[in-house]
């Protein structure tokens, strides 16, 4: 026996939209598209656009804008004003390290900066601050780690132009490192490093042991306690010494040892010379 087939479902009808709209003056049912009711004769309004109609453009722009930016590190000026006057500063990114952030740099004009200041010498910079400067280039005191270590913080100058950030010229105490476009000398040739402050600190050692009743019990401090102080040309090396006199009391003396360029050119011994 052939079974029955139940009937299947009939399917919910969905209501078509409507094709028509009513007159707001005679009530009568007009079609969509018309523009003038054919009852009353008066225009029909206009559909009202939504929101996002008026702010997917300007949405548009925003997001291209940022992804220039973003990944392109390029500019795009906004063909709109921002509503009540919101500022926005687009524009390649700026780098954050001492030097870059101090200068306003991007990083690839940071490490065009650094190329030339590592070719004069400098080590890793430590401290970058605006000085007082007229016209177009801009005046930076540098300090990098060795001129914080041996010069108690003695800065050189750096001059930027500040339309390209190219370096201009690098002084230190008023000796030219970089002008004219090349390099005219190193950092260190100006200031005491720790090689010379070494080769000074022998001569000073045998100066003071000559001078000693017992040189042979000479006892010097370690090298933090040496003292270096300079005026142009000329050095003092000081420090103390721990040795016994001819009378056999153990002493600590006080020296000083004053160089002239690099030759010694007079020694004291606590209230001696």
């Amino acid at each position: 026996m052939a079974k029955e087939k139940k009937p299947k479902p009939e399917k919910a009808k969905t209501a078509k939209k409507s094709k028509t709209i009513v007159c707001p003056f005679c009530e009568m049912e007009v079609p969509k598209k018309a523009k003038i009711c054919p009852r009353c004769g008066k225009p029909l309004p206009k559909k009202k656009k939504g929101p996002m109609v008026v702010l997917l453009p300007i949405l548009l722009i925003l997001v291209l804008a940022l992804v220039s930016v973003v990944v392109f590190a390029f500019p795009v000026g906004l063909p709109i004003e921002l509503p009540f006057g919101l500022p926005i500063k687009l524009g390649p990114k700026l780098s954050d390290t001492t030097l870059g952030a101090a200068m306003e740099l991007t990083e690839k004009q940071e490490k065009a900066v650094m190329e030339i200041l590592g070719s004069c010498g400098f080590g890793e910079i430590v401290s970058v601050e605006e000085l007082p400067s007229a016209g177009k280039n801009q005046a930076y005191a540098v300090i990098d780690e060795a001129l914080d270590r041996y010069t108690e913080g003695e800065d050189a100058v750096v001059k930027v132009n500040e339309e390209n950030k190219e370096v201009v010229s690098v002084s230190f105490r008023s000796s030219d490192l970089y002008a004219d476009g090349a390099v005219v000398s190193q950092l260190s040739e100006h200031y005491l490093n720790a090689e010379d402050r070494d080769a000074l600190m022998v001569e000073a050692l045998d100066a003071v042991k000559s001078r000693l009743d017992l040189p042979e019990t000479a006892v010097f401090p370690s090298r933090s306690n040496w003292n270096y102080t300079e005026d142009g040309d000329r050095v003092i090396v000081s420090a103390t010494v721990t040795a016994k006199k001819n009378s056999g009391v153990t002493a600590d003396i006080p020296f000083e040892v004053i160089f002239e360029g690099k030759e010694v050119t007079s020694v004291s011994l606590g209230d001696s010379e």
